[in-house]
């Protein structure tokens, strides 16, 4: 998992890298396009980490604290 969020990390660099050419030639389809695959970019970091989160839990490394709250 930490080569995948690796990765991922590569790949939004090179898309925001071409966002920004496609910003700089006022390519609005590009720009669309880029904007969108950075924003599934996103949104599969959140699930890498959240992964990770589960498997830091799983092998103890990472620690619960449960506090109690009134709705």
């Amino acid at each position: 998992m930490g080569m995948v969020s690796h990765d991922i990390t590569s790949l939004k660099i090179y898309l925001q890298i071409l966002l920004q050419g496609a910003v700089k030639t006022e390519n609005l389809f590009q720009q669309n396009t880029l904007e969108k695959s950075l924003k599934q970019i996103d949104n599969m970091t959140i699930m890498v980490n959240s992964f990770l989160n589960v498997s830091r839990l799983d092998s103890g490394q990472m620690h619960l604290e449960k506090t109690s709250f009134d709705f």
